[in-house]
């Protein structure tokens, strides 16, 4: 038999112990106050109030702390506090209720002051319960790459590892090593790509119009050296001239860090590699 429990298991009971026993509280209060001279009534209420707060907030403790375990350490941290903080208020109004203060006016007037509170701060609240959201759906972690697009940030695409969770903000980092904090409301109404290898170098690179761009996606590639890496080569641009030339977008994903310098460079190798095979394209297209 072990000598000590697991640390959920004594939440469990003391959170067990706790409910139980301000059940029992709660039922015993009456028939003690009817044996009892009514001139011990206040402090027989007195004292039941303060043995049912300390109960009350053992049991929202380990109680909270049971519910919450299996979740991510940050969203377990913002409805921990979000949890405890609402119970133990609503456990506060009860023990005043139940001395006696009249919470007529301090209800009216919190009621006010959260309005005004919640139309200053909508756009906060927003994002928190945005963010409340991602953290229980979890459509990503952090470490993952994502790509966003949303009606919100126009016809712009937003692409970067994600290397934090926070309440109103996620923190992504792109391929540039630029830092974006984006709202969670933004992300929680964008069009989402998970799971692709992080971007880590685009670049553009002009080649003869007749370059075949597999071959040049190729030796890119194989300058590189990364079997990891993805390598993709999209035409952007074709200028017509006496030398008609194509202006290419390449883009390296890898999910290792790849230096954009090296890129360039092995950029500049494949294209001097695969000129040549579309200067002998182009003169045997004009032969013909």
């Amino acid at each position: 038999m072990k000598l000590f429990m697991s640390s959920a298991r004594w939440k469990l009971v003391r959170a067990a112990g706790a409910i139980v026993l301000l059940v029992a509280c709660i039922a015993a209060r009456d028939p003690i106050g009817g044996i009892l001279d009514h001139r011990y009534a206040n402090l027989l209420q007195i004292g039941f109030v303060i043995v049912a707060a300390v109960l009350g907030t053992i049991a929202v403790h380990d109680g909270l702390g049971l519910v919450l375990r299996g979740l991510d350490q940050q969203a377990g941290v913002v409805l921990r506090n979000l949890g405890s903080w609402s119970l133990y208020g609503l456990l506060a109004l009860w023990s005043m209720s139940e001395l006696g203060v009249n919470l007529s006016g301090l209800l009216v007037g919190g009621a006010i002051l959260g309005v005004i509170v919640a139309s200053a701060s909508q756009a906060s609240l927003g994002n928190f319960f945005s963010g409340l959201v991602l953290m229980m759906a979890r459509p990503y972690r952090v470490g993952a790459t994502i790509r966003l697009r949303s009606s919100v940030v126009g016809t712009v695409e937003y692409e970067g590892t994600v290397q934090d969770m926070h309440a109103l903000y996620t923190t992504l980092r792109t391929a540039k090593g630029e830092v974006l904090h984006m709202p969670n409301s933004t992300i929680a109404t964008s069009a989402l790509v998970v799971g692709r290898s992080p971007l880590q170098a685009e670049l553009d690179a002009d080649v003869p119009a007749r370059t075949s761009l597999t071959a040049l996606r190729q030796a890119v590639q194989d300058e590189l050296g990364e079997r990891l890496a993805v390598v993709s080569v999209t035409p952007v641009k074709l200028v017509s001239s006496d030398e008609p030339t194509m202006t290419c977008r390449v883009e390296v994903r890898s999910a290792r860090t790849v230096d954009p310098a090296a890129v360039a460079e092995a950029i500049a190798r494949a294209v001097d590699v695969v000129r040549p095979e579309a200067a002998n394209t182009q003169r045997a297209a004009a032969a013909s």
